[in-house]
């Protein structure tokens, strides 16, 4: 990516919003997939309710795979019996390349 100073480097003549700027820079940058997952990440506790939420230990990413930790056996058990519907509902609302699977631990 070449710099202001240098030499090479022409401005792009037309305007872009705000979100357009963020997505190129995201993709300059490579770190769209992190963005994203990121999203997934604050927005867990949005999607599974406070009860679920406050037995959540830890939820992180290991690629494109969910990881979930659980801290009621019960509990862990009913969302892995659930887990394709909650994997959709992942998937519908924050896209299919974000979250390729869901592990319940």
């Amino acid at each position: 990516m070449k710099k202001p100073w240098d030499p090479g480097f022409k401005r792009n003549k037309s305007t872009s919003t705000v979100g357009e700027a963020m997505g190129d820079m995201l993709k300059a940058y490579k770190i769209e997939r992190k963005f994203s997952q990121t999203a997934v990440l604050k927005g867990w506790d949005d999607l599974v309710g406070p009860v679920i939420a406050k037995r959540t230990t830890k939820v992180y990413f290991n690629k494109n795979v969910l990881v979930v930790q659980i801290d009621s056996a019960p509990l862990r058990s009913e969302l892995n019996y659930n887990k394709t519907k909650l994997l959709q509902a992942l998937q519908n609302k924050f896209g299919r390349e974000i979250v390729a699977n869901l592990l319940i631990s």
